[in-house]
């Protein structure tokens, strides 16, 4: 009792912090995912706009030019991704910060410790020795011990957590903050419109070429035309919903960090429950991709 007094954090805190970082993957890696499937569409409407080119030294010209736009592509996908790799290397080690596995592991020692060693005694006790010794002691202390173990490291976890919260809050912001600009700026805009009005009027460029030469498109590519389509949709939509979900696990980090600084009474349900929802409908839009 004297030990779980000093702890810094509740139980409910911590879980909160947990689950902050459990739901964090998916919002981490949304950008890095936008970015590839624009990369896939640029590249595909790209190729059916050179295949309606007769021109062999026309076809060659379009061909350099969407390799250098895939260069393009990569550069802004990679200043995305120094963010993103920031971000999640501290949500990775606060998920694993706050687990409760760090101190359940200890607990589970000790207690295995105790059993391992009543065993012993209960198979000596049968050799039929003279003196017999008392069993169940050690079951009993190592159950006792085990929970002090807990209550230690619970303590000295909490405390860890919470500085790596006051001292991560200003970084989660940073990186947040940046990721959104890059989502929401102009060349990201006009990528994302680019792609998806592109897409269309170069896959009917090609269909003429098709028409031209006396060819018919099979039915696979007109399959993976509306694929393309419907994909370029659903990333306009990631996009928006990755920009709400970065806001929100700024601004639920920083709930955190109020609470945890105990300048003022703080209730972070509410912030937690819209980066849950946020980063549940992420989840369900990367899986449709």
């Amino acid at each position: 009792m004297i030990i779980s007094s000093c702890s810094v954090l509740t139980k409910t805190q911590l879980e909160m912090v947990e689950n902050l970082s459990f739901r964090s993957d998916s919002v981490a890696n949304a950008p890095k995912i936008l970015f590839e499937g624009l990369s896939e569409i640029r590249l595909e409407r790209g190729l059916y706009y050179a295949s309606s080119l007769s021109s062999p030294q026309a076809r060659a010209q379009e061909l350099g030019a969407l390799a250098d736009g895939v260069v393009e592509d990569r550069k802004i996908a990679e200043k995305s991704q120094l963010y993103v790799s920031v971000l999640n290397s501290y949500l990775r080690a606060l998920k694993s910060a706050s687990s409760q596995s760090r101190w359940s592991d200890v607990g589970v020692e000790l207690r295995s410790i105790g059993r391992n060693i009543d065993s012993l005694l209960i198979r000596y006790n049968k050799l039929g020795l003279d003196e017999e010794i008392p069993t169940g002691f050690a079951k009993h202390a190592g159950k006792t011990f085990g929970l002090i173990g807990e209550e230690v490291m619970k303590v000295k976890q909490t405390n860890f957590v919470k500085d790596f919260v006051l001292c991560g809050d200003s970084l989660v912001a940073e990186s947040c903050d940046a990721l959104v600009e890059i989502l929401k700026g102009k060349q990201m805009t006009q990528l994302i419109d680019n792609e998806i009005a592109g897409l269309e009027s170069n896959y009917y460029a090609y269909l003429m070429r098709q028409e031209q030469t006396g060819n018919l498109p099979s039915i696979q590519e007109d399959r993976h035309f509306i694929e393309l389509t419907h994909k370029g949709s659903e990333l306009k939509g990631l996009r928006n919903k990755c920009v709400s979900a970065l806001r929100s696990l700024k601004n639920t980090h920083h709930k955190l960090y109020e609470e945890f600084s105990g300048e003022e009474k703080v209730n972070v349900a509410p912030q937690i429950l819209e980066f849950y929802n946020l980063s549940e409908e992420l989840c369900r839009m990367i899986n449709n991709l």
